[in-house]
Parts: C-alpha cells; sequence; structure tokens
C-alpha cells in the first residue's frame, strides 16, 4: 500500500516528522478533477504542484507539441486546492523521435533545447520563482521573464531580464545527433537511416533558450544557469544572479562547465564532468565586487 505523505530531515539526516497528502480534490479548468503528488511544501504550511489538465480555460497558454497546460497549484492539508498562482505550459523533458507513421515516441534521451517555463520551489519554501526562457527567434537583444511569490503565494516580484542572444552551432547538434543516433543504430537497417531519423526529429532552435536551471541560495538570492545543455556535459559556464526581489545582482563564472546545486552567500556547490564523464562535487567561494556587472 503506497503512503501518502510527506518525509521531513534534518540537514544530518534525522527524521523530524511526517505529513499525509490525499489526492487532489478541486476541480480544475471545466470541471476536470485531477490527482497529482505535491512537488514542494511553502512556508505558510500550503503545498505546491503543477497539474497538467486536459481541459484549460481560455486565458491559458497553448501546451507545446506532445507536451502539457496545467495550474502551478497551491493547496491545503487536505489537498484542497486554495489557489491557481499561474497556468503553465510544459514540454516533454525526454526527446520525441518521430516515428513517422506509429507517431512520436518517447526517446530515453533529453530534450536539450526545452524552452517551457522552468519554476522552482526554495527548500525553506520561502519563495516560488518562475522562469519564462522561449528561445529567441533572431539575434536582437531581448529578455526573459522572472516571477516571484512569497511563501504565503502571493505576489512578490516580477522582472524582465535583458540578454543577447546565443547562437546554436552546428556541431552542437551535430554531436547531440551522433550520441542518439548511436543509442538506436542497432534497431535500423543501417546507421544512416538512424541519423536520418533522429535528424528529422531534432529540431533545434536557432538560438539558446537563455536561461536552463534555477536555484535558490539559503540567503533568497536566486542563481540562473544561463544557455547551454541542460545534461552533461553541461555546456555552461555563466549564472545570472538575482536578489531577493528578482532584480539583477551579479554574475558568475564557473572555471570550468558544471552545474550548480547549491548555493549561500559565501559558497557553491557545483557538479563537474571529466573527459570520462565521471562527476565530481566541487565548491567555490563567491566573491562579491563592489559594483554588479
Amino acid at each position: 500500500m503506497r503512503q501518502r505523505r510527506m518525509k521531513f530531515f534534518s540537514h544530518t539526516g534525522v527524521l523530524l516528522g511526517a505529513r499525509p497528502w490525499l489526492p487532489w480534490n478541486a476541480r480544475i479548468g471545466e470541471g476536470v478533477e485531477t490527482t497529482v503528488r505535491p512537488n514542494g511544501l511553502l512556508h505558510g504550511g500550503l503545498m505546491v504542484a503543477h497539474m497538467p489538465t486536459l481541459a484549460p480555460p481560455d486565458t491559458a497558454p497553448l501546451p507545446p507539441p506532445h507536451g502539457t497546460v496545467g495550474p502551478l497549484a497551491l493547496a491545503d492539508s487536505t489537498s484542497t486546492a486554495r489557489d491557481t498562482i499561474v497556468w503553465l505550459a510544459q514540454a516533454s523533458e525526454l526527446f520525441m523521435l518521430n516515428m513517422k507513421a506509429v507517431g512520436y515516441l518517447h526517446f530515453p534521451g533529453p530534450n536539450h533545447f526545452i524552452d517551457t517555463p522552468l519554476w522552482h520551489v526554495a527548500d525553506d519554501g520561502t519563495v516560488i520563482v518562475v522562469v519564462n526562457r522561449e528561445a529567441p527567434a533572431s539575434a536582437s537583444r531581448t529578455g526573459y521573464r522572472v516571477r516571484l511569490w512569497n511563501g504565503a503565494g502571493s505576489r512578490a516580484g516580477d522582472q524582465r531580464i535583458p540578454f543577447e542572444p546565443v547562437a546554436v552551432q552546428p556541431w552542437t547538434v551535430d554531436s547531440i545527433t551522433e550520441v542518439f543516433t548511436d543509442d538506436i543504430a542497432s534497431m535500423y537497417p543501417s546507421k544512416d537511416v538512424a541519423r536520418r531519423l533522429v535528424s528529422d526529429s531534432l529540431r533545434p532552435p536557432a538560438f539558446y533558450p537563455p536561461v536552463t536551471d534555477v536555484v535558490v541560495g539559503t540567503d533568497g538570492y536566486i542563481w540562473l544557469a544561463r544557455e547551454g545543455l541542460a545534461t552533461p556535459p553541461f555546456d555552461r559556464r555563466h549564472y545570472d544572479i538575482l536578489d531577493t526581489g528578482g532584480k539583477p545582482s551579479g554574475r558568475l563564472q564557473l572555471s570550468r562547465p558544471g552545474r550548480i546545486l547549491a548555493a549561500t552567500a559565501t559558497f557553491v556547490w557545483a557538479v563537474e564532468h571529466d573527459a570520462d564523464d565521471v562527476p565530481s562535487l566541487v565548491r567555490y567561494p563567491v566573491i562579491r565586487s563592489a559594483r554588479t556587472p
């Protein structure tokens, strides 16, 4: 029997307590009921989760191809939805292989160029961060949007962060194509056939989505990973740093490509992969300058 509960542990691994949760009993969209596992807990005690639905209202964004749309909703301890803070479209995190006559199939590999909104609940439940990070259509300077909600579910900030688009290079697409091709080549008459299938399915954008990851530090500062691949070898080194109100505060450059996992006011912890794809956990000091870049 499945135990529907959230368990809480201290930083040393000691069990602090558990909180039961029930199937969501709210009616979403046009009278459609849904059941979903909570994804976070706010400081005020409300649970938060993204709940895909087949019947969104007319004001909701359109779902991406092979994706979903649903509310990022808040619920109380009885799993009754109390509020919808924002409707979000979500693409599949897996690469979709176009099998022609039989349609699209999930491929056991990542969707490297996903650009539907990112969202993250701080570990201490004090803030929800939602980042709209659509891949730019041109090289013209544009911006990505960062919205914040506090631990009570109230709007706390809305910023548009300017950036210069970064083009996806042909060799990056070729490398991804070869990796996926090698994974499925044994299923087809030749490697060329498999490569054409992957190439027809990949459809990379001309420019990278501007943000690939979100980390909220223990000091409330927000770390946004900039353009690059969302999976190893983590083709990215720069992070935009926003203050607790979502305003730009600085930028950090890692000495090697990696992914920040946690941050404080003085250190960040990142995972890096060597040439053999072996991960290492590295701690970097945060050195703040007197002026903001």
